[in-house]
């Protein structure tokens, strides 16, 4: 007889197909044998034993269940696997503002420093918009705020004294006033005449100039008299170096006052 699986000749009376394995018998299991396929009808692999299914109380085989038909004027049920959910378009991460935090939960607040960065662009932008005449006056300014922090004058009683401890001071209030004028101008930020910006940046750079030479006067007492060691014999009061400093960057900065007004003219 030939094997059902491989069409190999096996003897009668064979259970198993000794080349693929086919059970040809199946008695010895306690089962009725089943009915068996001619090779090739229905199976790519004719030697793989395929199993067959349970048998019914009736002894017929069941039937796969039919899925039910649509309704009429509804779609088709698609074959296959399902088609996958096309994904969800990325989330656009907003940049952090002043105006907004930079995270979502985080409560919004105003602040006018947000960043180094941002600080030192603001300030390149500025200084790249100023005339020469502006950055001159600018420039004197700065050394008059920087030399308040050196001495102004040496007495013989307290030593060296910086310029935001004596009458210094004054010189360094009217810069600060001049440059507000100059920052207010050149941003259009104060709702004040231009004219009067001018106006007021031109009498504090000049009073600043006056009354640094007024302080070097005052300060100078070359009267002798003993140093705070005691080792030596020293003026009552001279001017120092941040005195003489004043006057060179107040007159830094009328000139360039003068020189942005001769610009200005139409």
């Amino acid at each position: 007889m030939k094997c059902p699986g491989c069409s190999a000749e096996v003897a009668d009376g064979t259970s198993i197909c000794p080349s693929c394995d086919y059970i040809i018998d199946d008695s010895f299991l306690g089962a009725s044998p089943a009915p068996a396929e001619p090779p090739g009808h229905g199976d790519t692999n004719p030697g793989i034993p395929r199993p067959t299914p349970p048998p019914t109380r009736s002894g017929k085989t069941r039937k796969p269940a039919r899925k039910p038909r649509p309704a009429n004027g509804a779609a088709p049920e698609p074959r296959g696997p399902a088609p996958l959910p096309p994904p969800p378009p990325p989330v656009a991460t907003p940049m952090p503002t002043r105006f907004a935090p930079e995270s979502p939960g985080a409560r919004a607040s105003y602040s006018p420093v947000f960043r180094p960065e941002e600080m030192v662009d603001d300030a390149r932008l500025f200084l790249g918009g100023l005339t020469t005449a502006d950055k001159l006056t600018l420039a004197g300014g700065g050394l008059i705020a920087l030399c308040s922090f050196f001495p102004w004058k040496e007495t013989a009683a307290d030593g060296e004294v910086i310029g935001l401890q004596s009458l210094g001071v004054v010189a360094t209030g009217l810069t600060v006033l001049a440059m507000a004028a100059l920052l207010g101008r050149a941003r259009r930020s104060l709702w004040i005449n231009p004219a009067l910006a001018w106006l007021l940046q031109l009498a504090c750079t000049g009073a600043t100039v006056v009354w640094s030479v007024v302080f070097i006067k005052l300060s100078s007492d070359p009267t002798l008299a003993h140093s705070v060691d005691g080792n030596m014999m020293v003026p009552v009061s001279r001017p120092a170096m941040g005195a003489y400093m004043g006057v060179v960057g107040g007159i830094i900065s009328a000139a360039g006052t003068f020189l942005g007004l001769k610009d200005s003219r139409p």
